[in-house]
């Protein structure tokens, strides 16, 4: 019988889960586990986090969107992933963001490039999220994915270092690709 979201909340809440080294996430009611990130990883994520919050402060929206990383996003009830990084509507909510709640969804990838790319963007489709990029980090680029429908994302669209990304929901969230890496 596959786990559900809340039976691994629970899970997690109690100190279950915290002898597990790198990220445990579930998926499809089986909990999977990443390894750590690395320093590429890491780096880019650090540079993905101090652009989203220069751009959300310099626009005012800072009380209005919040950032959340590594946060609990569940996109159905038996499968609650981690995301590097999302940003979200500023609400008061129960520690776990839904779909609805999302106006930017990134994973930065270098070892989970395939799955971010393929299983993952299609968990994320089929929940609906309007605006997923995967930032590359080994080619220093973002495959932006929109258009969610059927389980796939209609466009993709990979921006290399000399392009723009632009928030679909949010354009003052908009980056040099660069910038990002």
């Amino acid at each position: 019988m596959p786990m559900t979201a809340r039976t691994f909340l629970t899970l997690a809440k109690t100190g279950a889960l915290d002898e597990v080294e790198g990220r445990i996430e579930l998926i499809s009611g089986t909990m999977t586990m990443a390894p750590p990130p690395g320093g590429s990883h890491q780096r880019a994520e650090r540079k993905l986090l101090a652009a989203v919050f220069e751009a959300l402060i310099r626009h005012g929206n800072q009380g209005r969107l919040m950032v959340q990383t590594s946060g609990g996003l569940e996109l159905d009830p038996e499968t609650l992933v981690s995301p590097d990084l999302m940003v979200v509507t500023a609400r008061d909510h129960d520690g776990v963001w839904k779909p609805d709640d999302v106006v930017l969804l990134v994973e930065v990838a270098q070892s989970s490039l395939s799955i971010d790319l393929g299983s993952k963007a299609d968990l994320y489709a089929a929940a609906g999220i309007p605006d997923y990029w995967v930032l590359a980090v080994d080619t220093q680029e973002i495959v932006v994915h929109r258009r969610p429908g059927d389980g796939r994302y209609a466009t993709v669209e990979t921006l290399a270092a000399a392009d723009s990304a632009t928030a679909l929901l949010e354009p003052t969230l908009s980056f040099a690709v660069s910038g990002l890496f």
